[in-house]
C-alpha cells in the first residue's frame, strides 16, 4: 500500500518564495505548515505507533523556526520527546533526512521514537522527560548561536527544568530560549487536573526571565513574536498557548474530562486517515498537490491489518489486579501514580478507592520521596511507573531504603518486549540498579500466578524492607501446565529432562524462548527464578549437584542481574565446602543500548535471546 508524502521540492519552491519576500510569507508558511501536517499524519499512520496530539500542537511553531527564523548554526531540540515526527517531518522537508525516511519511523535504522542522535538534524536524546533544557544550557554555555528548546507544559512537573532556569538566568545564558507548548492536556487529561502551575508567567517572572505569550497554533503571531525574542539580550521565555492534535476538526481539544483526551498516542484508522487528507487538502494553495491527494485517496485501498487481542494477561497487568484484590484486606495500600494511570493499569484501584489513589504527575522523584513519607507514617505504598524511569530517583529509593520501610516499587513496561519506543523507554539495567540497594527485595516474576504468591508472602513478613517488581507489558503463553508455587529464594522447573545441563532464567519472555529450545534440544532442563536477590543456598547447592553445565539466559544487562547473584551464591557455598564442584557457568544477556523497532521480536533477535538462538548457543557448548 502506498503512503501519501509530500516530495522536498514542494517544500523548495516555497522556500524560494519566501526568500524572495515577494509573496505573503504568512500564507507560505501556513502551506509549509500543512505540508508537514500531511508528512507527519502519514508517517504516524504508516508506523501505527506514535503521539498524534503532540505533534500537532506544535505545527506552527517548528514550521517557523526550521522555514524562517533558525540561522545556519542555531539548534532546535525537543524536550517533549513526544513530537518527534513533527521534528522529523520538518528535517524532510529542508533535506537533511530524506522523506522517505519517515516510513522507517521506529525501525531500528530508522527515526527513533522519541528523537535520537542517530537521525540527522537531531542534536540531542530526548524521550525522557526534563533533561533537555539543562542539556541546552551546556550546549549554549560560551557560544553565541541561539539553542531553542521546545518543553510542554505537563513536563513542568519535572523539578529539573526549574534547576535548569535558574542557571538560564544566574548565567545569564541568553542564547537559549525555551519555549512552553501550553497546550494544556498531558497524555489524556487536563494538566490542571494532575498537577498545575495556576500563574506561570508570574513563576517565570519570579526568576527573572522576559516573558513573552504567544497564540502558538497562529502561524503570524508565532512569527513575529519569534522575531522579536530572537534579538533579545536578556534571557526570555515563550509561552505558546496551543492545542492539542491542533489543525485536524476531530483531534483537536485544548479542554477535556480527565483521561479522556483520545489523540495523545491514538493513531488514525483508515477512514479517519482519508479524512484527515481531504480536510487537509481543502486548505492547500497547490493546486498540483491537491489533484494529487485527490487521485491518491480515489485509488486509496484498506490493507491495515487487523490486530488480534492476546487473551493472556501480561505480568504487569496481573500485578495491578492483585494489588487492588489485596487492598480490600490490607486498608493501608496506597498506589502512586505519575501520570500512566491507563498504562500501568490503575484505573480500577483509582475508582474503588480514590483516596488512597495519590496521581503526583511527571515528577518521579516526588513520587518517590512521597512514598518513604508514606510509608514512615506506617502506609504501604505501591510506587507505579516505567521501570526505566525509576533510573531518575534511585537516591530517593535509596534513601527510602535506609529507613527500613515496607514500600513496593512496580516497574511497569520493562524488557524487550516493549519494543517501540526507545532507549530512553526501554528497562534492561533495573534489576541490576535494585540489586544494589541493601535489603532491597528484587522480584523479576515469569508467572501471573506468582504475582499473588510473591505479594501475600512479602505483606506478611515481619521484617520491614522494600521490594521491586521487573513487570511487562505484553502477555505471553509459556508452554506451561504445572500448579505455580512460589518459594522465596527457589526455581520453578519449567522442563525437567534429568540433564546434565540447565537453563536458569527469568521473566516470561525468555522462559518461553528457554522452554521451547529445550523441546527442541531435548537435552536439557529449563528453571525459571523469579528471586533475584537472596537466593536460597540450599536450591543453589542442588545445582552444583546436579548439573555439569548451568547456562542463565537473562533479558537484562550483564552485569549486576542473575548471573552475579547466582556467582556470589556459589563463592559463598565453596567457601564453606572447598571440595563443593562448581558447575561450568555460560551466560547471555544484553551488552548494549536499546532501539526503536515495531517487529516484537526485533530486539529479542538482534541481542539474540529467542529461541534459534538459544538453541544454537546451547548446541556449540553440548
Amino acid at each position: 500500500m502506498s503512503y501519501f508524502l509530500i516530495d522536498k521540492k514542494y517544500f523548495d519552491n516555497i522556500s524560494k518564495q519566501l526568500k524572495s519576500k515577494s509573496s505573503n510569507k504568512f500564507n507560505l508558511l501556513k502551506e509549509l505548515a500543512l505540508y508537514n501536517r500531511i508528512n507527519t499524519i502519514t508517517t504516524l499512520y504508516k508506523a501505527k505507533h506514535g503521539w498524534l496530539g503532540a505533534s500537532l500542537s506544535i505545527t506552527e511553531i517548528l514550521t517557523n523556526l526550521y522555514f524562517d527564523i533558525k540561522q545556519k548554526k542555531d539548534e532546535v531540540l525537543l524536550s517533549k520527546g513526544h513530537a518527534a515526527v513533527m521534528q522529523y517531518s520538518c528535517l524532510a522537508g529542508l533535506g537533511i533526512i530524506s522523506t522517505k525516511d519517515l516510513l522507517k519511523y521506529k525501525y531500528p535504522k530508522g527515526p527513533q521514537a522519541h528523537t535520537d542522535i542517530m537521525t540527522k538534524g537531531i542534536k540531542v536524546n530526548s524521550g525522557s522527560l526534563g533533561q533537555t533544557l539543562s542539556k541546552a544550557c551546556g550546549l549554549a554555555y560560551q557560544k553565541k548561536n541561539k539553542i531553542f528548546v521546545i518543553l510542554g507544559d505537563g513536563e513542568l512537573q519535572e523539578g529539573q527544568n526549574f534547576e535548569a532556569f535558574m542557571t538560564l538566568i544566574h548565567h545569564n545564558i541568553n542564547n537559549v530560549i525555551p519555549i512552553i507548548d501550553k497546550n494544556n492536556i498531558q497524555s489524556d487529561s487536563n494538566v490542571s487536573d494532575i498537577k498545575n502551575i495556576k500563574n506561570l508567567e508570574m513563576v517565570l517572572k519570579g526568576f527573572g526571565f522576559k516573558v513573552f505569550k504567544i497564540q502558538g497554533n497562529n502561524i503570524q503571531n508565532v512569527n513575529e513574536v519569534l522575531q522579536k525574542v530572537y534579538k533579545e539580550e536578556k534571557p526570555s521565555i515563550i509561552i505558546a498557548e496551543t492545542k492539542k492534535g491542533a489543525g485536524i476538526s476531530f483531534t483537536e481539544s485544548n479542554n477535556t474530562k480527565r483521561k479522556m483526551y483520545t489523540w495523545h498516542s491514538a493513531i488514525p484508522n483508515n477512514e479517519e486517515y482519508k479524512l484527515i487528507l481531504k480536510e487537509f487538502s481543502e486548505n492547500l494553495i497547490n493546486e498540483e498537490l491537491k489533484n494529487k491527494i485527490e487521485n491518491f485517496l480515489s485509488d486509496f485501498k484498506n490493507s491495515s491489518k487487523v490486530c488480534i487481542k492476546n487473551k493472556f494477561l501480561s505480568t504487569g497487568t496481573s500485578f495491578s489486579k492483585s494489588i487492588l484484590k489485596f487492598s480490600k484486606k490490607y486498608k493501608n495500600i496506597y498506589e502512586l501514580d505519575a501520570d500512566l494511570e491507563k498504562s500501568c493499569k490503575l484505573t480500577d484501584f483509582a475508582k474503588k478507592y480514590p483516596k488512597r489513589f495519590i496521581e503526583i504527575g511527571i515528577s518521579e522523584q516526588d513520587m518517590v520521596s512521597f512514598a518513604g513519607g508514606l510509608a514512615l507514617n506506617r502506609k504501604i505504598p505501591v510506587v507505579n511507573t516505567y521501570s526505566n524511569f525509576f533510573r531518575r530517583c534511585f537516591e530517593n529509593i535509596y534513601i527510602n531504603a535506609t529507613e527500613k520501610k515496607k514500600i513496593i516499587y512496580a516497574g511497569h513496561y520493562s524488557g524487550l518486549c516493549y519494543a517501540t519506543d526507545g532507549k530512553t523507554h526501554q528497562s534492561t539495567g533495573d534489576i541490576a540498579m535494585m540489586r544494589s540497594i541493601p535489603n532491597m527485595l528484587v522480584f523479576y516474576p515469569t508467572f501471573n500466578e506468582e504475582i499473588n504468591q510473591i505479594l501475600d508472602w512479602y505483606l506478611t513478613q515481619k521484617k520491614e524492607m522494600p521490594i521491586y517488581f521487573k513487570l511487562h507489558r505484553t502477555p505471553v503463553n509459556i508452554n506451561y501446565n504445572k500448579k505455580i508455587d512460589f518459594k522465596f529464594g527457589y526455581g520453578i522447573y519449567l522442563r525437567n529432562n534429568n540433564s546434565e545441563n540447565c537453563i536458569i532464567t527469568s521473566g516470561p519472555h525468555l522462559s518461553n524462548y528457554s522452554v521451547q529450545a529445550a523441546d527442541i534440544t531435548k537435552n536439557i532442563d529449563v528453571i525459571s527464578v523469579s528471586t533475584q536477590r537472596f537466593l536460597n543456598q540450599n536450591f543453589v547447592k542442588t545445582l552444583t549437584e546436579k548439573y555439569k553445565n548451568i547456562f542463565i539466559i537473562q533479558e537484562t544487562i550483564e552485569a549486576g542481574s542473575l548471573f552475579d547473584e547466582l556467582n556470589i551464591c556459589l563463592s559463598k557455598l565453596k567457601y564453606k565446602n572447598d571440595n563443593l564442584k562448581i558447575p561450568n557457568i555460560f551466560y547471555k544477556s544484553i551488552n548494549d543500548f536499546t532501539f526503536s523497532d515495531l517487529n516484537a521480536e526485533g530486539l529479542y533477535n538482534y541481542f539474540k535471546l529467542n529461541t534459534k538462538h538459544i538453541v544454537s548457543f546451547i548446541n556449540k557448548i553440548i
